[in-house]
């Protein structure tokens, strides 16, 4: 949970800017995120990318109160391939290398 919550902070700082989306998803995090079960999070996340899956879960979560009127903030979009979702998936901060290769000189 841990990789899953560095992740959520390392979305909300470099991705999701500042505005409405920012403040909702920051009252999640803070007032929210532990309502539910860490199990519910962490379900089926083991392996190299734990920390996508779990942000993924935790997004999703967001998402759902807000289709809910649970909370009355913009939803944070990951369906769109110029999502902020998807862009923060393909940060180097994952050691992908998205097909370039880096050479040692």
């Amino acid at each position: 949970m841990i990789l899953g919550l560095t992740a959520a902070y390392h979305f909300l700082d470099n991705y999701v800017g500042e505005g409405k989306k920012r403040e909702g998803f920051l009252e999640f995090l803070n007032e929210r995120l532990a309502k539910r079960s860490v199990d519910k999070y962490i379900l089926k996340t083991a392996g190299p990318q734990m920390d996508i899956l779990i942000l993924q879960n935790i997004l999703e979560q967001y998402n759902n109160l807000v289709e809910q009127d649970v909370l009355e903030y913009p939803s944070i979009g990951m369906e769109k391939e110029n999502s902020q979702w998807k862009k923060w998936k393909e940060d180097k901060i994952h050691g992908e290398s998205n097909g370039e290769e880096e050479s040692e000189d």
